[in-house]
């Protein structure tokens, strides 16, 4: 998934401030959005050029940057021969196009002009005049942008040095020039370096400019978005809702840079998994963009395809889908088919299509996206990583390891160049390529690569981060294919207990937790072993994390009781069944865990003989169950059946045939839920024999259960 989060843009006096956000957990990675143009107007002489200005700085504003171009090109001409070729004016009206040829995705066109602006200006008024500075900070970040990061840096260093020393060390200028060289360090993959620079843009602006400031909210903004990148959503969150009241109050509930932050805010919620939440606040920021920028601005195609990813991650495709295709086809217009942002709509399309499975439709999505991005910023961009990473997760997907193992060794060379051997970035691209390797059967280097991004993920996010938790699952499930449990379970173990103490620490998306959970507990299920102490441990742990009043130690009580009923070990099912229910039936917000609860428990109480207590249990579970608002027909007509089971051995022949057929019914109401075949199977097989005991023929029995089902079946052989 990839939602948009861009870092908040300010507008003060001379300095330009970036408007982008690094690449997120997913491969993917966001456009670039180039620094402003110097603020301080270009002004030839003559009322027809001043026009030209007007009307340039309009279309500049309503991001028709292709429009704006030739004007601006015109005014550079016209400063050109009205100042000459070194004038100061000429150098602003040579930041007012090369701003306008990065918004089209051309920074190879845009570095020469700010090279030439800084030229100009450093001859004209000094190299540590402050206006010469806001040339290197827009030439820094045109170098961030192509993902120049060494030449970025001492250019962006130089600019806070100048105007220290020009205008003070609290001068907002310092702060705005901070924020930028923090975003630099974090796409660098070096967040331990960006954090006191954000902090220090903050702390600046707050003296400065207090608290209800614009710039203020602009820092708190930035510092939001990079807690939200590190994942810290408990700092994240506050922050974004700060900046957000800031700008409303502000500047109104409509404005573009209120609709921006509401939309970050969003996307937390998204990473938190609170979709209910990210939903709205989506379709806020889209009618925001619409009413201030128009329906065809840029900025409303990122809020149109942020709400595109709510309705994927709840799997409505038709809603999903015309969504991201609405955000192609303004970025497309707006900015052009060349454009990066107009790579980033087609990879987040295709990746839609990935997750619908429709590998036909990905692929030349994902290939375009790849093609535009080398054309926009050459072959060895960092751009290039979310389409060259999609490219091999597409092959992977379809084990045409021919065409992944390329490209995703591409993926890893290319980002060991960009950010070094021992980066976050390397460290997933490592994950990718051992995937691959683990799907071709070559488990020794997979497991070196699975090793090194572990290693990695230690070192730079720390021992008990949520990288470092999901790179020891990735080696555990490698041990896993292995078949070596013994290597496998501390691995597995780390994982899911990291995520459960991040999430009691910092919130998240609990079903990131479940599923962690729930691998070990599988894990622990399909190894035989002679005890069950590491599923005791793990409940301790369950019990020492989180709350006294949480039920997540209850709902793994109950989790280890169904591993050891599929295994055929009742006695001990039963004892984790117990527990796990008298903590939870007192709970109303367990009522679901609850009635499935006494379904297992009563199946269980069925394999262990004890009939009358089992029928009772069943019974009551059914009686939950149909008393819940959001029914679950698959776990009714599971129940059904164990109930028949349960009344076949008790002999009462005809309410066990009725339950049997009940069961059927159910399961096969339950279509569009998809019930396991085995279940359906199940209940066939059961309501048929139940039939023939009753005295019905094989054939008519056959007849009632291929009528009941609603799946006509041929005729058996005579």
């Amino acid at each position: 998934m990839r939602i948009l989060v861009l870092f908040a843009a300010a507008s003060l006096g001379l300095l330009a401030l970036s408007h982008a956000a690094p690449p997120k957990k997913a491969p993917a990675a966001d456009p670039k959005k180039p620094a402003a143009p110097d603020t301080k107007p270009s002004k030839p002489a003559g009322v027809e050029t001043k026009a030209l200005l007007e009307e340039m700085e309009s279309l500049r504003k309503a991001g028709k940057y292709q429009e704006a171009l030739p004007l601006a090109a015109q005014i550079l001409m016209a400063c050109e021969s009205g100042y000459g070729p070194d004038h100061p004016e000429t150098a602003s009206a040579l930041l007012d196009v090369a701003y306008l040829e990065n918004s089209l995705g051309a920074p190879d066109k845009a570095a020469p002009l700010y090279e030439r602006a800084l030229r100009i200006r450093e001859k004209a008024l000094g190299p540590d005049h402050p206006d010469t500075a806001v040339v290197l900070n827009n030439l820094a970040e045109n170098y961030r942008a192509t993902g120049d990061f060494a030449k970025a840096e001492p250019l962006y260093l130089r600019a806070i040095k100048i105007w220290e020393k020009k205008l003070g060390p609290e001068h907002p200028n310092v702060a705005s020039a901070s924020s930028n060289l923090g975003l630099l360090y974090q796409e660098m993959g070096a967040p331990a370096k960006a954090e006191p620079l954000y902090l220090r843009a903050l702390k600046i602006r707050e003296k400065a400019l207090g608290p209800e400031n614009l710039g203020t909210a602009n820092s708190v903004g930035n510092l939001a978005a990079f807690y939200y990148h590190k994942g810290d959503y408990a700092k994240a969150e506050p922050m974004y809702q700060r900046a957000l009241a800031i700008e409303e109050k502000a500047l109104g509930p409509d404005h573009p840079s209120v609709a921006n932050t509401r939309n970050n805010l969003a996307a937390l919620y998204v990473s938190l998994g609170d979709l209910a939440k990210a939903e709205p606040l989506f379709q806020r920021s889209i009618e925001a963009c619409e009413k201030s920028l128009g329906p065809n601005h840029p900025q409303t195609a990122v809020s149109v395809n942020n709400l595109a990813w709510v309705y994927a991650e709840r799997a409505e495709f038709a809603k999903a889908e015309p969504l991201f295709q609405r955000a192609l086809k303004i970025t497309e217009q707006a900015l052009g088919p060349d454009h990066l942002s107009t790579a980033t709509c087609l990879n987040d399309l295709g990746s839609l299509y990935l997750k619908m499975k429709d590998y036909a439709k990905a692929e030349p999505l994902f290939q375009r996206a790849l093609k535009v991005r080398e054309k926009a910023v050459g072959p060895s961009h960092t751009d290039l990583l979310s389409s060259i990473a999609a490219l091999a997760e597409l092959y992977r997907l379809q084990a045409d390891y021919a065409k992944a193992e390329p490209m995703a060794k591409r993926d890893l060379e290319l980002t060991e160049k960009a950010y070094g051997p021992n980066a976050d970035h390397t460290a997933s691209a490592c994950n990718m390529l051992g995937a691959i390797y683990q799907g071709t059967g070559d488990y020794k280097q997979a497991e070196a690569l699975a090793q090194r991004a572990l290693k990695i993920f230690e070192q730079t996010a720390g021992p008990e981060s949520l990288k470092t938790g999901a790179a020891a699952g990735n080696l555990g499930a490698l041990y896993r294919k292995m078949n070596e449990p013994a290597k496998a379970e501390p691995l597995t173990r780390r994982d899911a207990q990291i995520r459960v103490k991040n999430y009691v620490k910092q919130g998240g998306d609990v079903r990131d937790v479940n599923a962690g959970l729930d691998t070990y507990f599988n894990m622990l299920g399909a190894w035989k072993r002679p005890d069950h102490v590491l599923e005791d441990q793990m409940l301790d742990f369950l019990k020492s994390t989180y709350p006294a009043n949480d039920l997540t130690p209850a709902r793994g009580q109950l989790r280890v009781g169904l591993l050891y009923f599929k295994n055929g070990n009742y006695p001990v099912a039963r004892g984790y069944f117990e527990a796990g229910l008298q903590a939870l039936e007192s709970r109303p917000d367990a009522a679901v865990e609850v009635a499935i609860g006494h379904s297992n428990l009563g199946s269980t109480l069925r394999e262990l003989g004890e009939l009358p207590a089992a029928e009772k249990m069943l019974r009551q579970s059914l009686k939950e169950q149909l008393a819940l608002p959001k029914k679950d027909l698959i776990a009714q007509g599971r129940c059904l059946y164990q109930l028949a089971l349960c009344l076949e051995k008790s002999k009462a022949l005809p309410e066990a045939t009725t339950t049997a057929r009940d069961s059927l019914a159910t399961l096969a109401g339950a279509a569009d839920a998809k019930p396991p075949a085995a279940f359906i199977k199940d209940s066939e097989t059961l309501y048929e024999r139940l039939l023939v005991q009753g005295g019905s023929t094989p054939q008519a029995a056959q007849a009632a259960v291929r009528k009941v089902s609603g799946e006509p079946k041929p005729a058996p052989p005579k």
